[in-house]
């Protein structure tokens, strides 16, 4: 098709032919020209919308105005607790934190997680040990069996002491077999010289019943082959008795305060 040429409102308009089933207007005045131009097809630019991702969109079910004036209100009020709590009572900054954690960061002393611990006895918190060396007399396993194995012999050995016959075990019934006299004897002894010890009978017995008399005026000391009046088991005025466990009633021996005077005694 050839170049046309038109007359618009006064203005000489070309219509070219590109040759490429596109056309271009020209004019060879400056101006503004007004035209209504149909276009028939065109190509998205690149990154334009697309009418499906619009219709994606739309079906969302996005957060109404109210919502989102809600979030940006509690948004707001927690940027404000944040912002007094970092200015504290004494109007801190974030620029007065950042100093702060500068100075205790490059104070001696204080170590961040990686670093190595110094030289020395330190404190620290939970640790995990992979392995460690026993210290010097500490038990080993192989001791441990060792002790088991004596324990094992030993538990071994009491069950067949236990099983023994003529083994008598605490809760056991144990027959006891009394010795000494199946009657009973008495007597009456008295010292004839007070410091001169005197033996009582040979006896045969299980125990002795000691009684001083009743007309005594001193004391009756009672004991064994070396009874005086300043070494004695018992020291009996009158009617005062003891009970001696004894098996010969001629292992008691007595002596007086006073001449004369002495004891009756009881023996089964």
């Amino acid at each position: 098709m050839a170049d046309t040429y038109t007359i618009i409102r006064g203005n000489n308009i070309k219509l070219i032919d590109n040759g490429d089933g596109t056309y271009s207007l020209s004019t060879s005045q400056s101006g503004t020209i007004t035209a209504n131009v149909a276009v028939t097809s065109s190509a998205l630019p690149t990154g334009a919308a697309t009418a499906a991702n619009q219709t994606t969109l739309i079906a969302k079910d996005f957060a109404t105005q109210t919502t989102l004036a809600s979030l940006l209100a509690q948004a707001d009020i927690k940027i404000s607790v944040l912002r007094d709590a970092l200015l504290g009572v004494n109007s801190k900054t974030l620029s007065d934190l950042e100093a702060l954690l500068t100075a205790i960061k490059d104070t001696g002393g204080i170590k961040k997680i990686t670093d190595a611990l110094p030289a020395g006895s330190n404190n620290i918190g939970k640790v995990d040990v992979n392995s460690s060396a026993l210290p010097t007399g500490a038990a080993t396993a192989a001791n441990q069996t060792s002790i088991i194995d004596y324990v094992d012999t030993v538990e071994t050995l009491l069950t067949a002491i236990k099983d023994t016959g003529g083994i008598k075990k605490i809760t056991d019934t144990v027959n006891v077999l009394q010795t000494g006299s199946s009657s009973m004897s008495s007597g009456v002894v008295n010292v004839t010289t007070a410091g001169t010890r005197v033996q009582l009978s040979d006896i045969a017995c299980r125990e002795v019943i000691i009684i001083a008399k009743r007309t005594n005026t001193g004391y009756i000391y009672v004991a064994g082959d070396t009874v005086s009046s300043t070494s004695y088991g018992a020291e009996l005025a009158a009617k005062d008795s003891i009970t001696i466990p004894v098996n010969n009633v001629n292992k008691i021996y007595i002596d007086s305060s006073v001449s004369g005077e002495g004891i009756s005694y009881v023996a089964v």
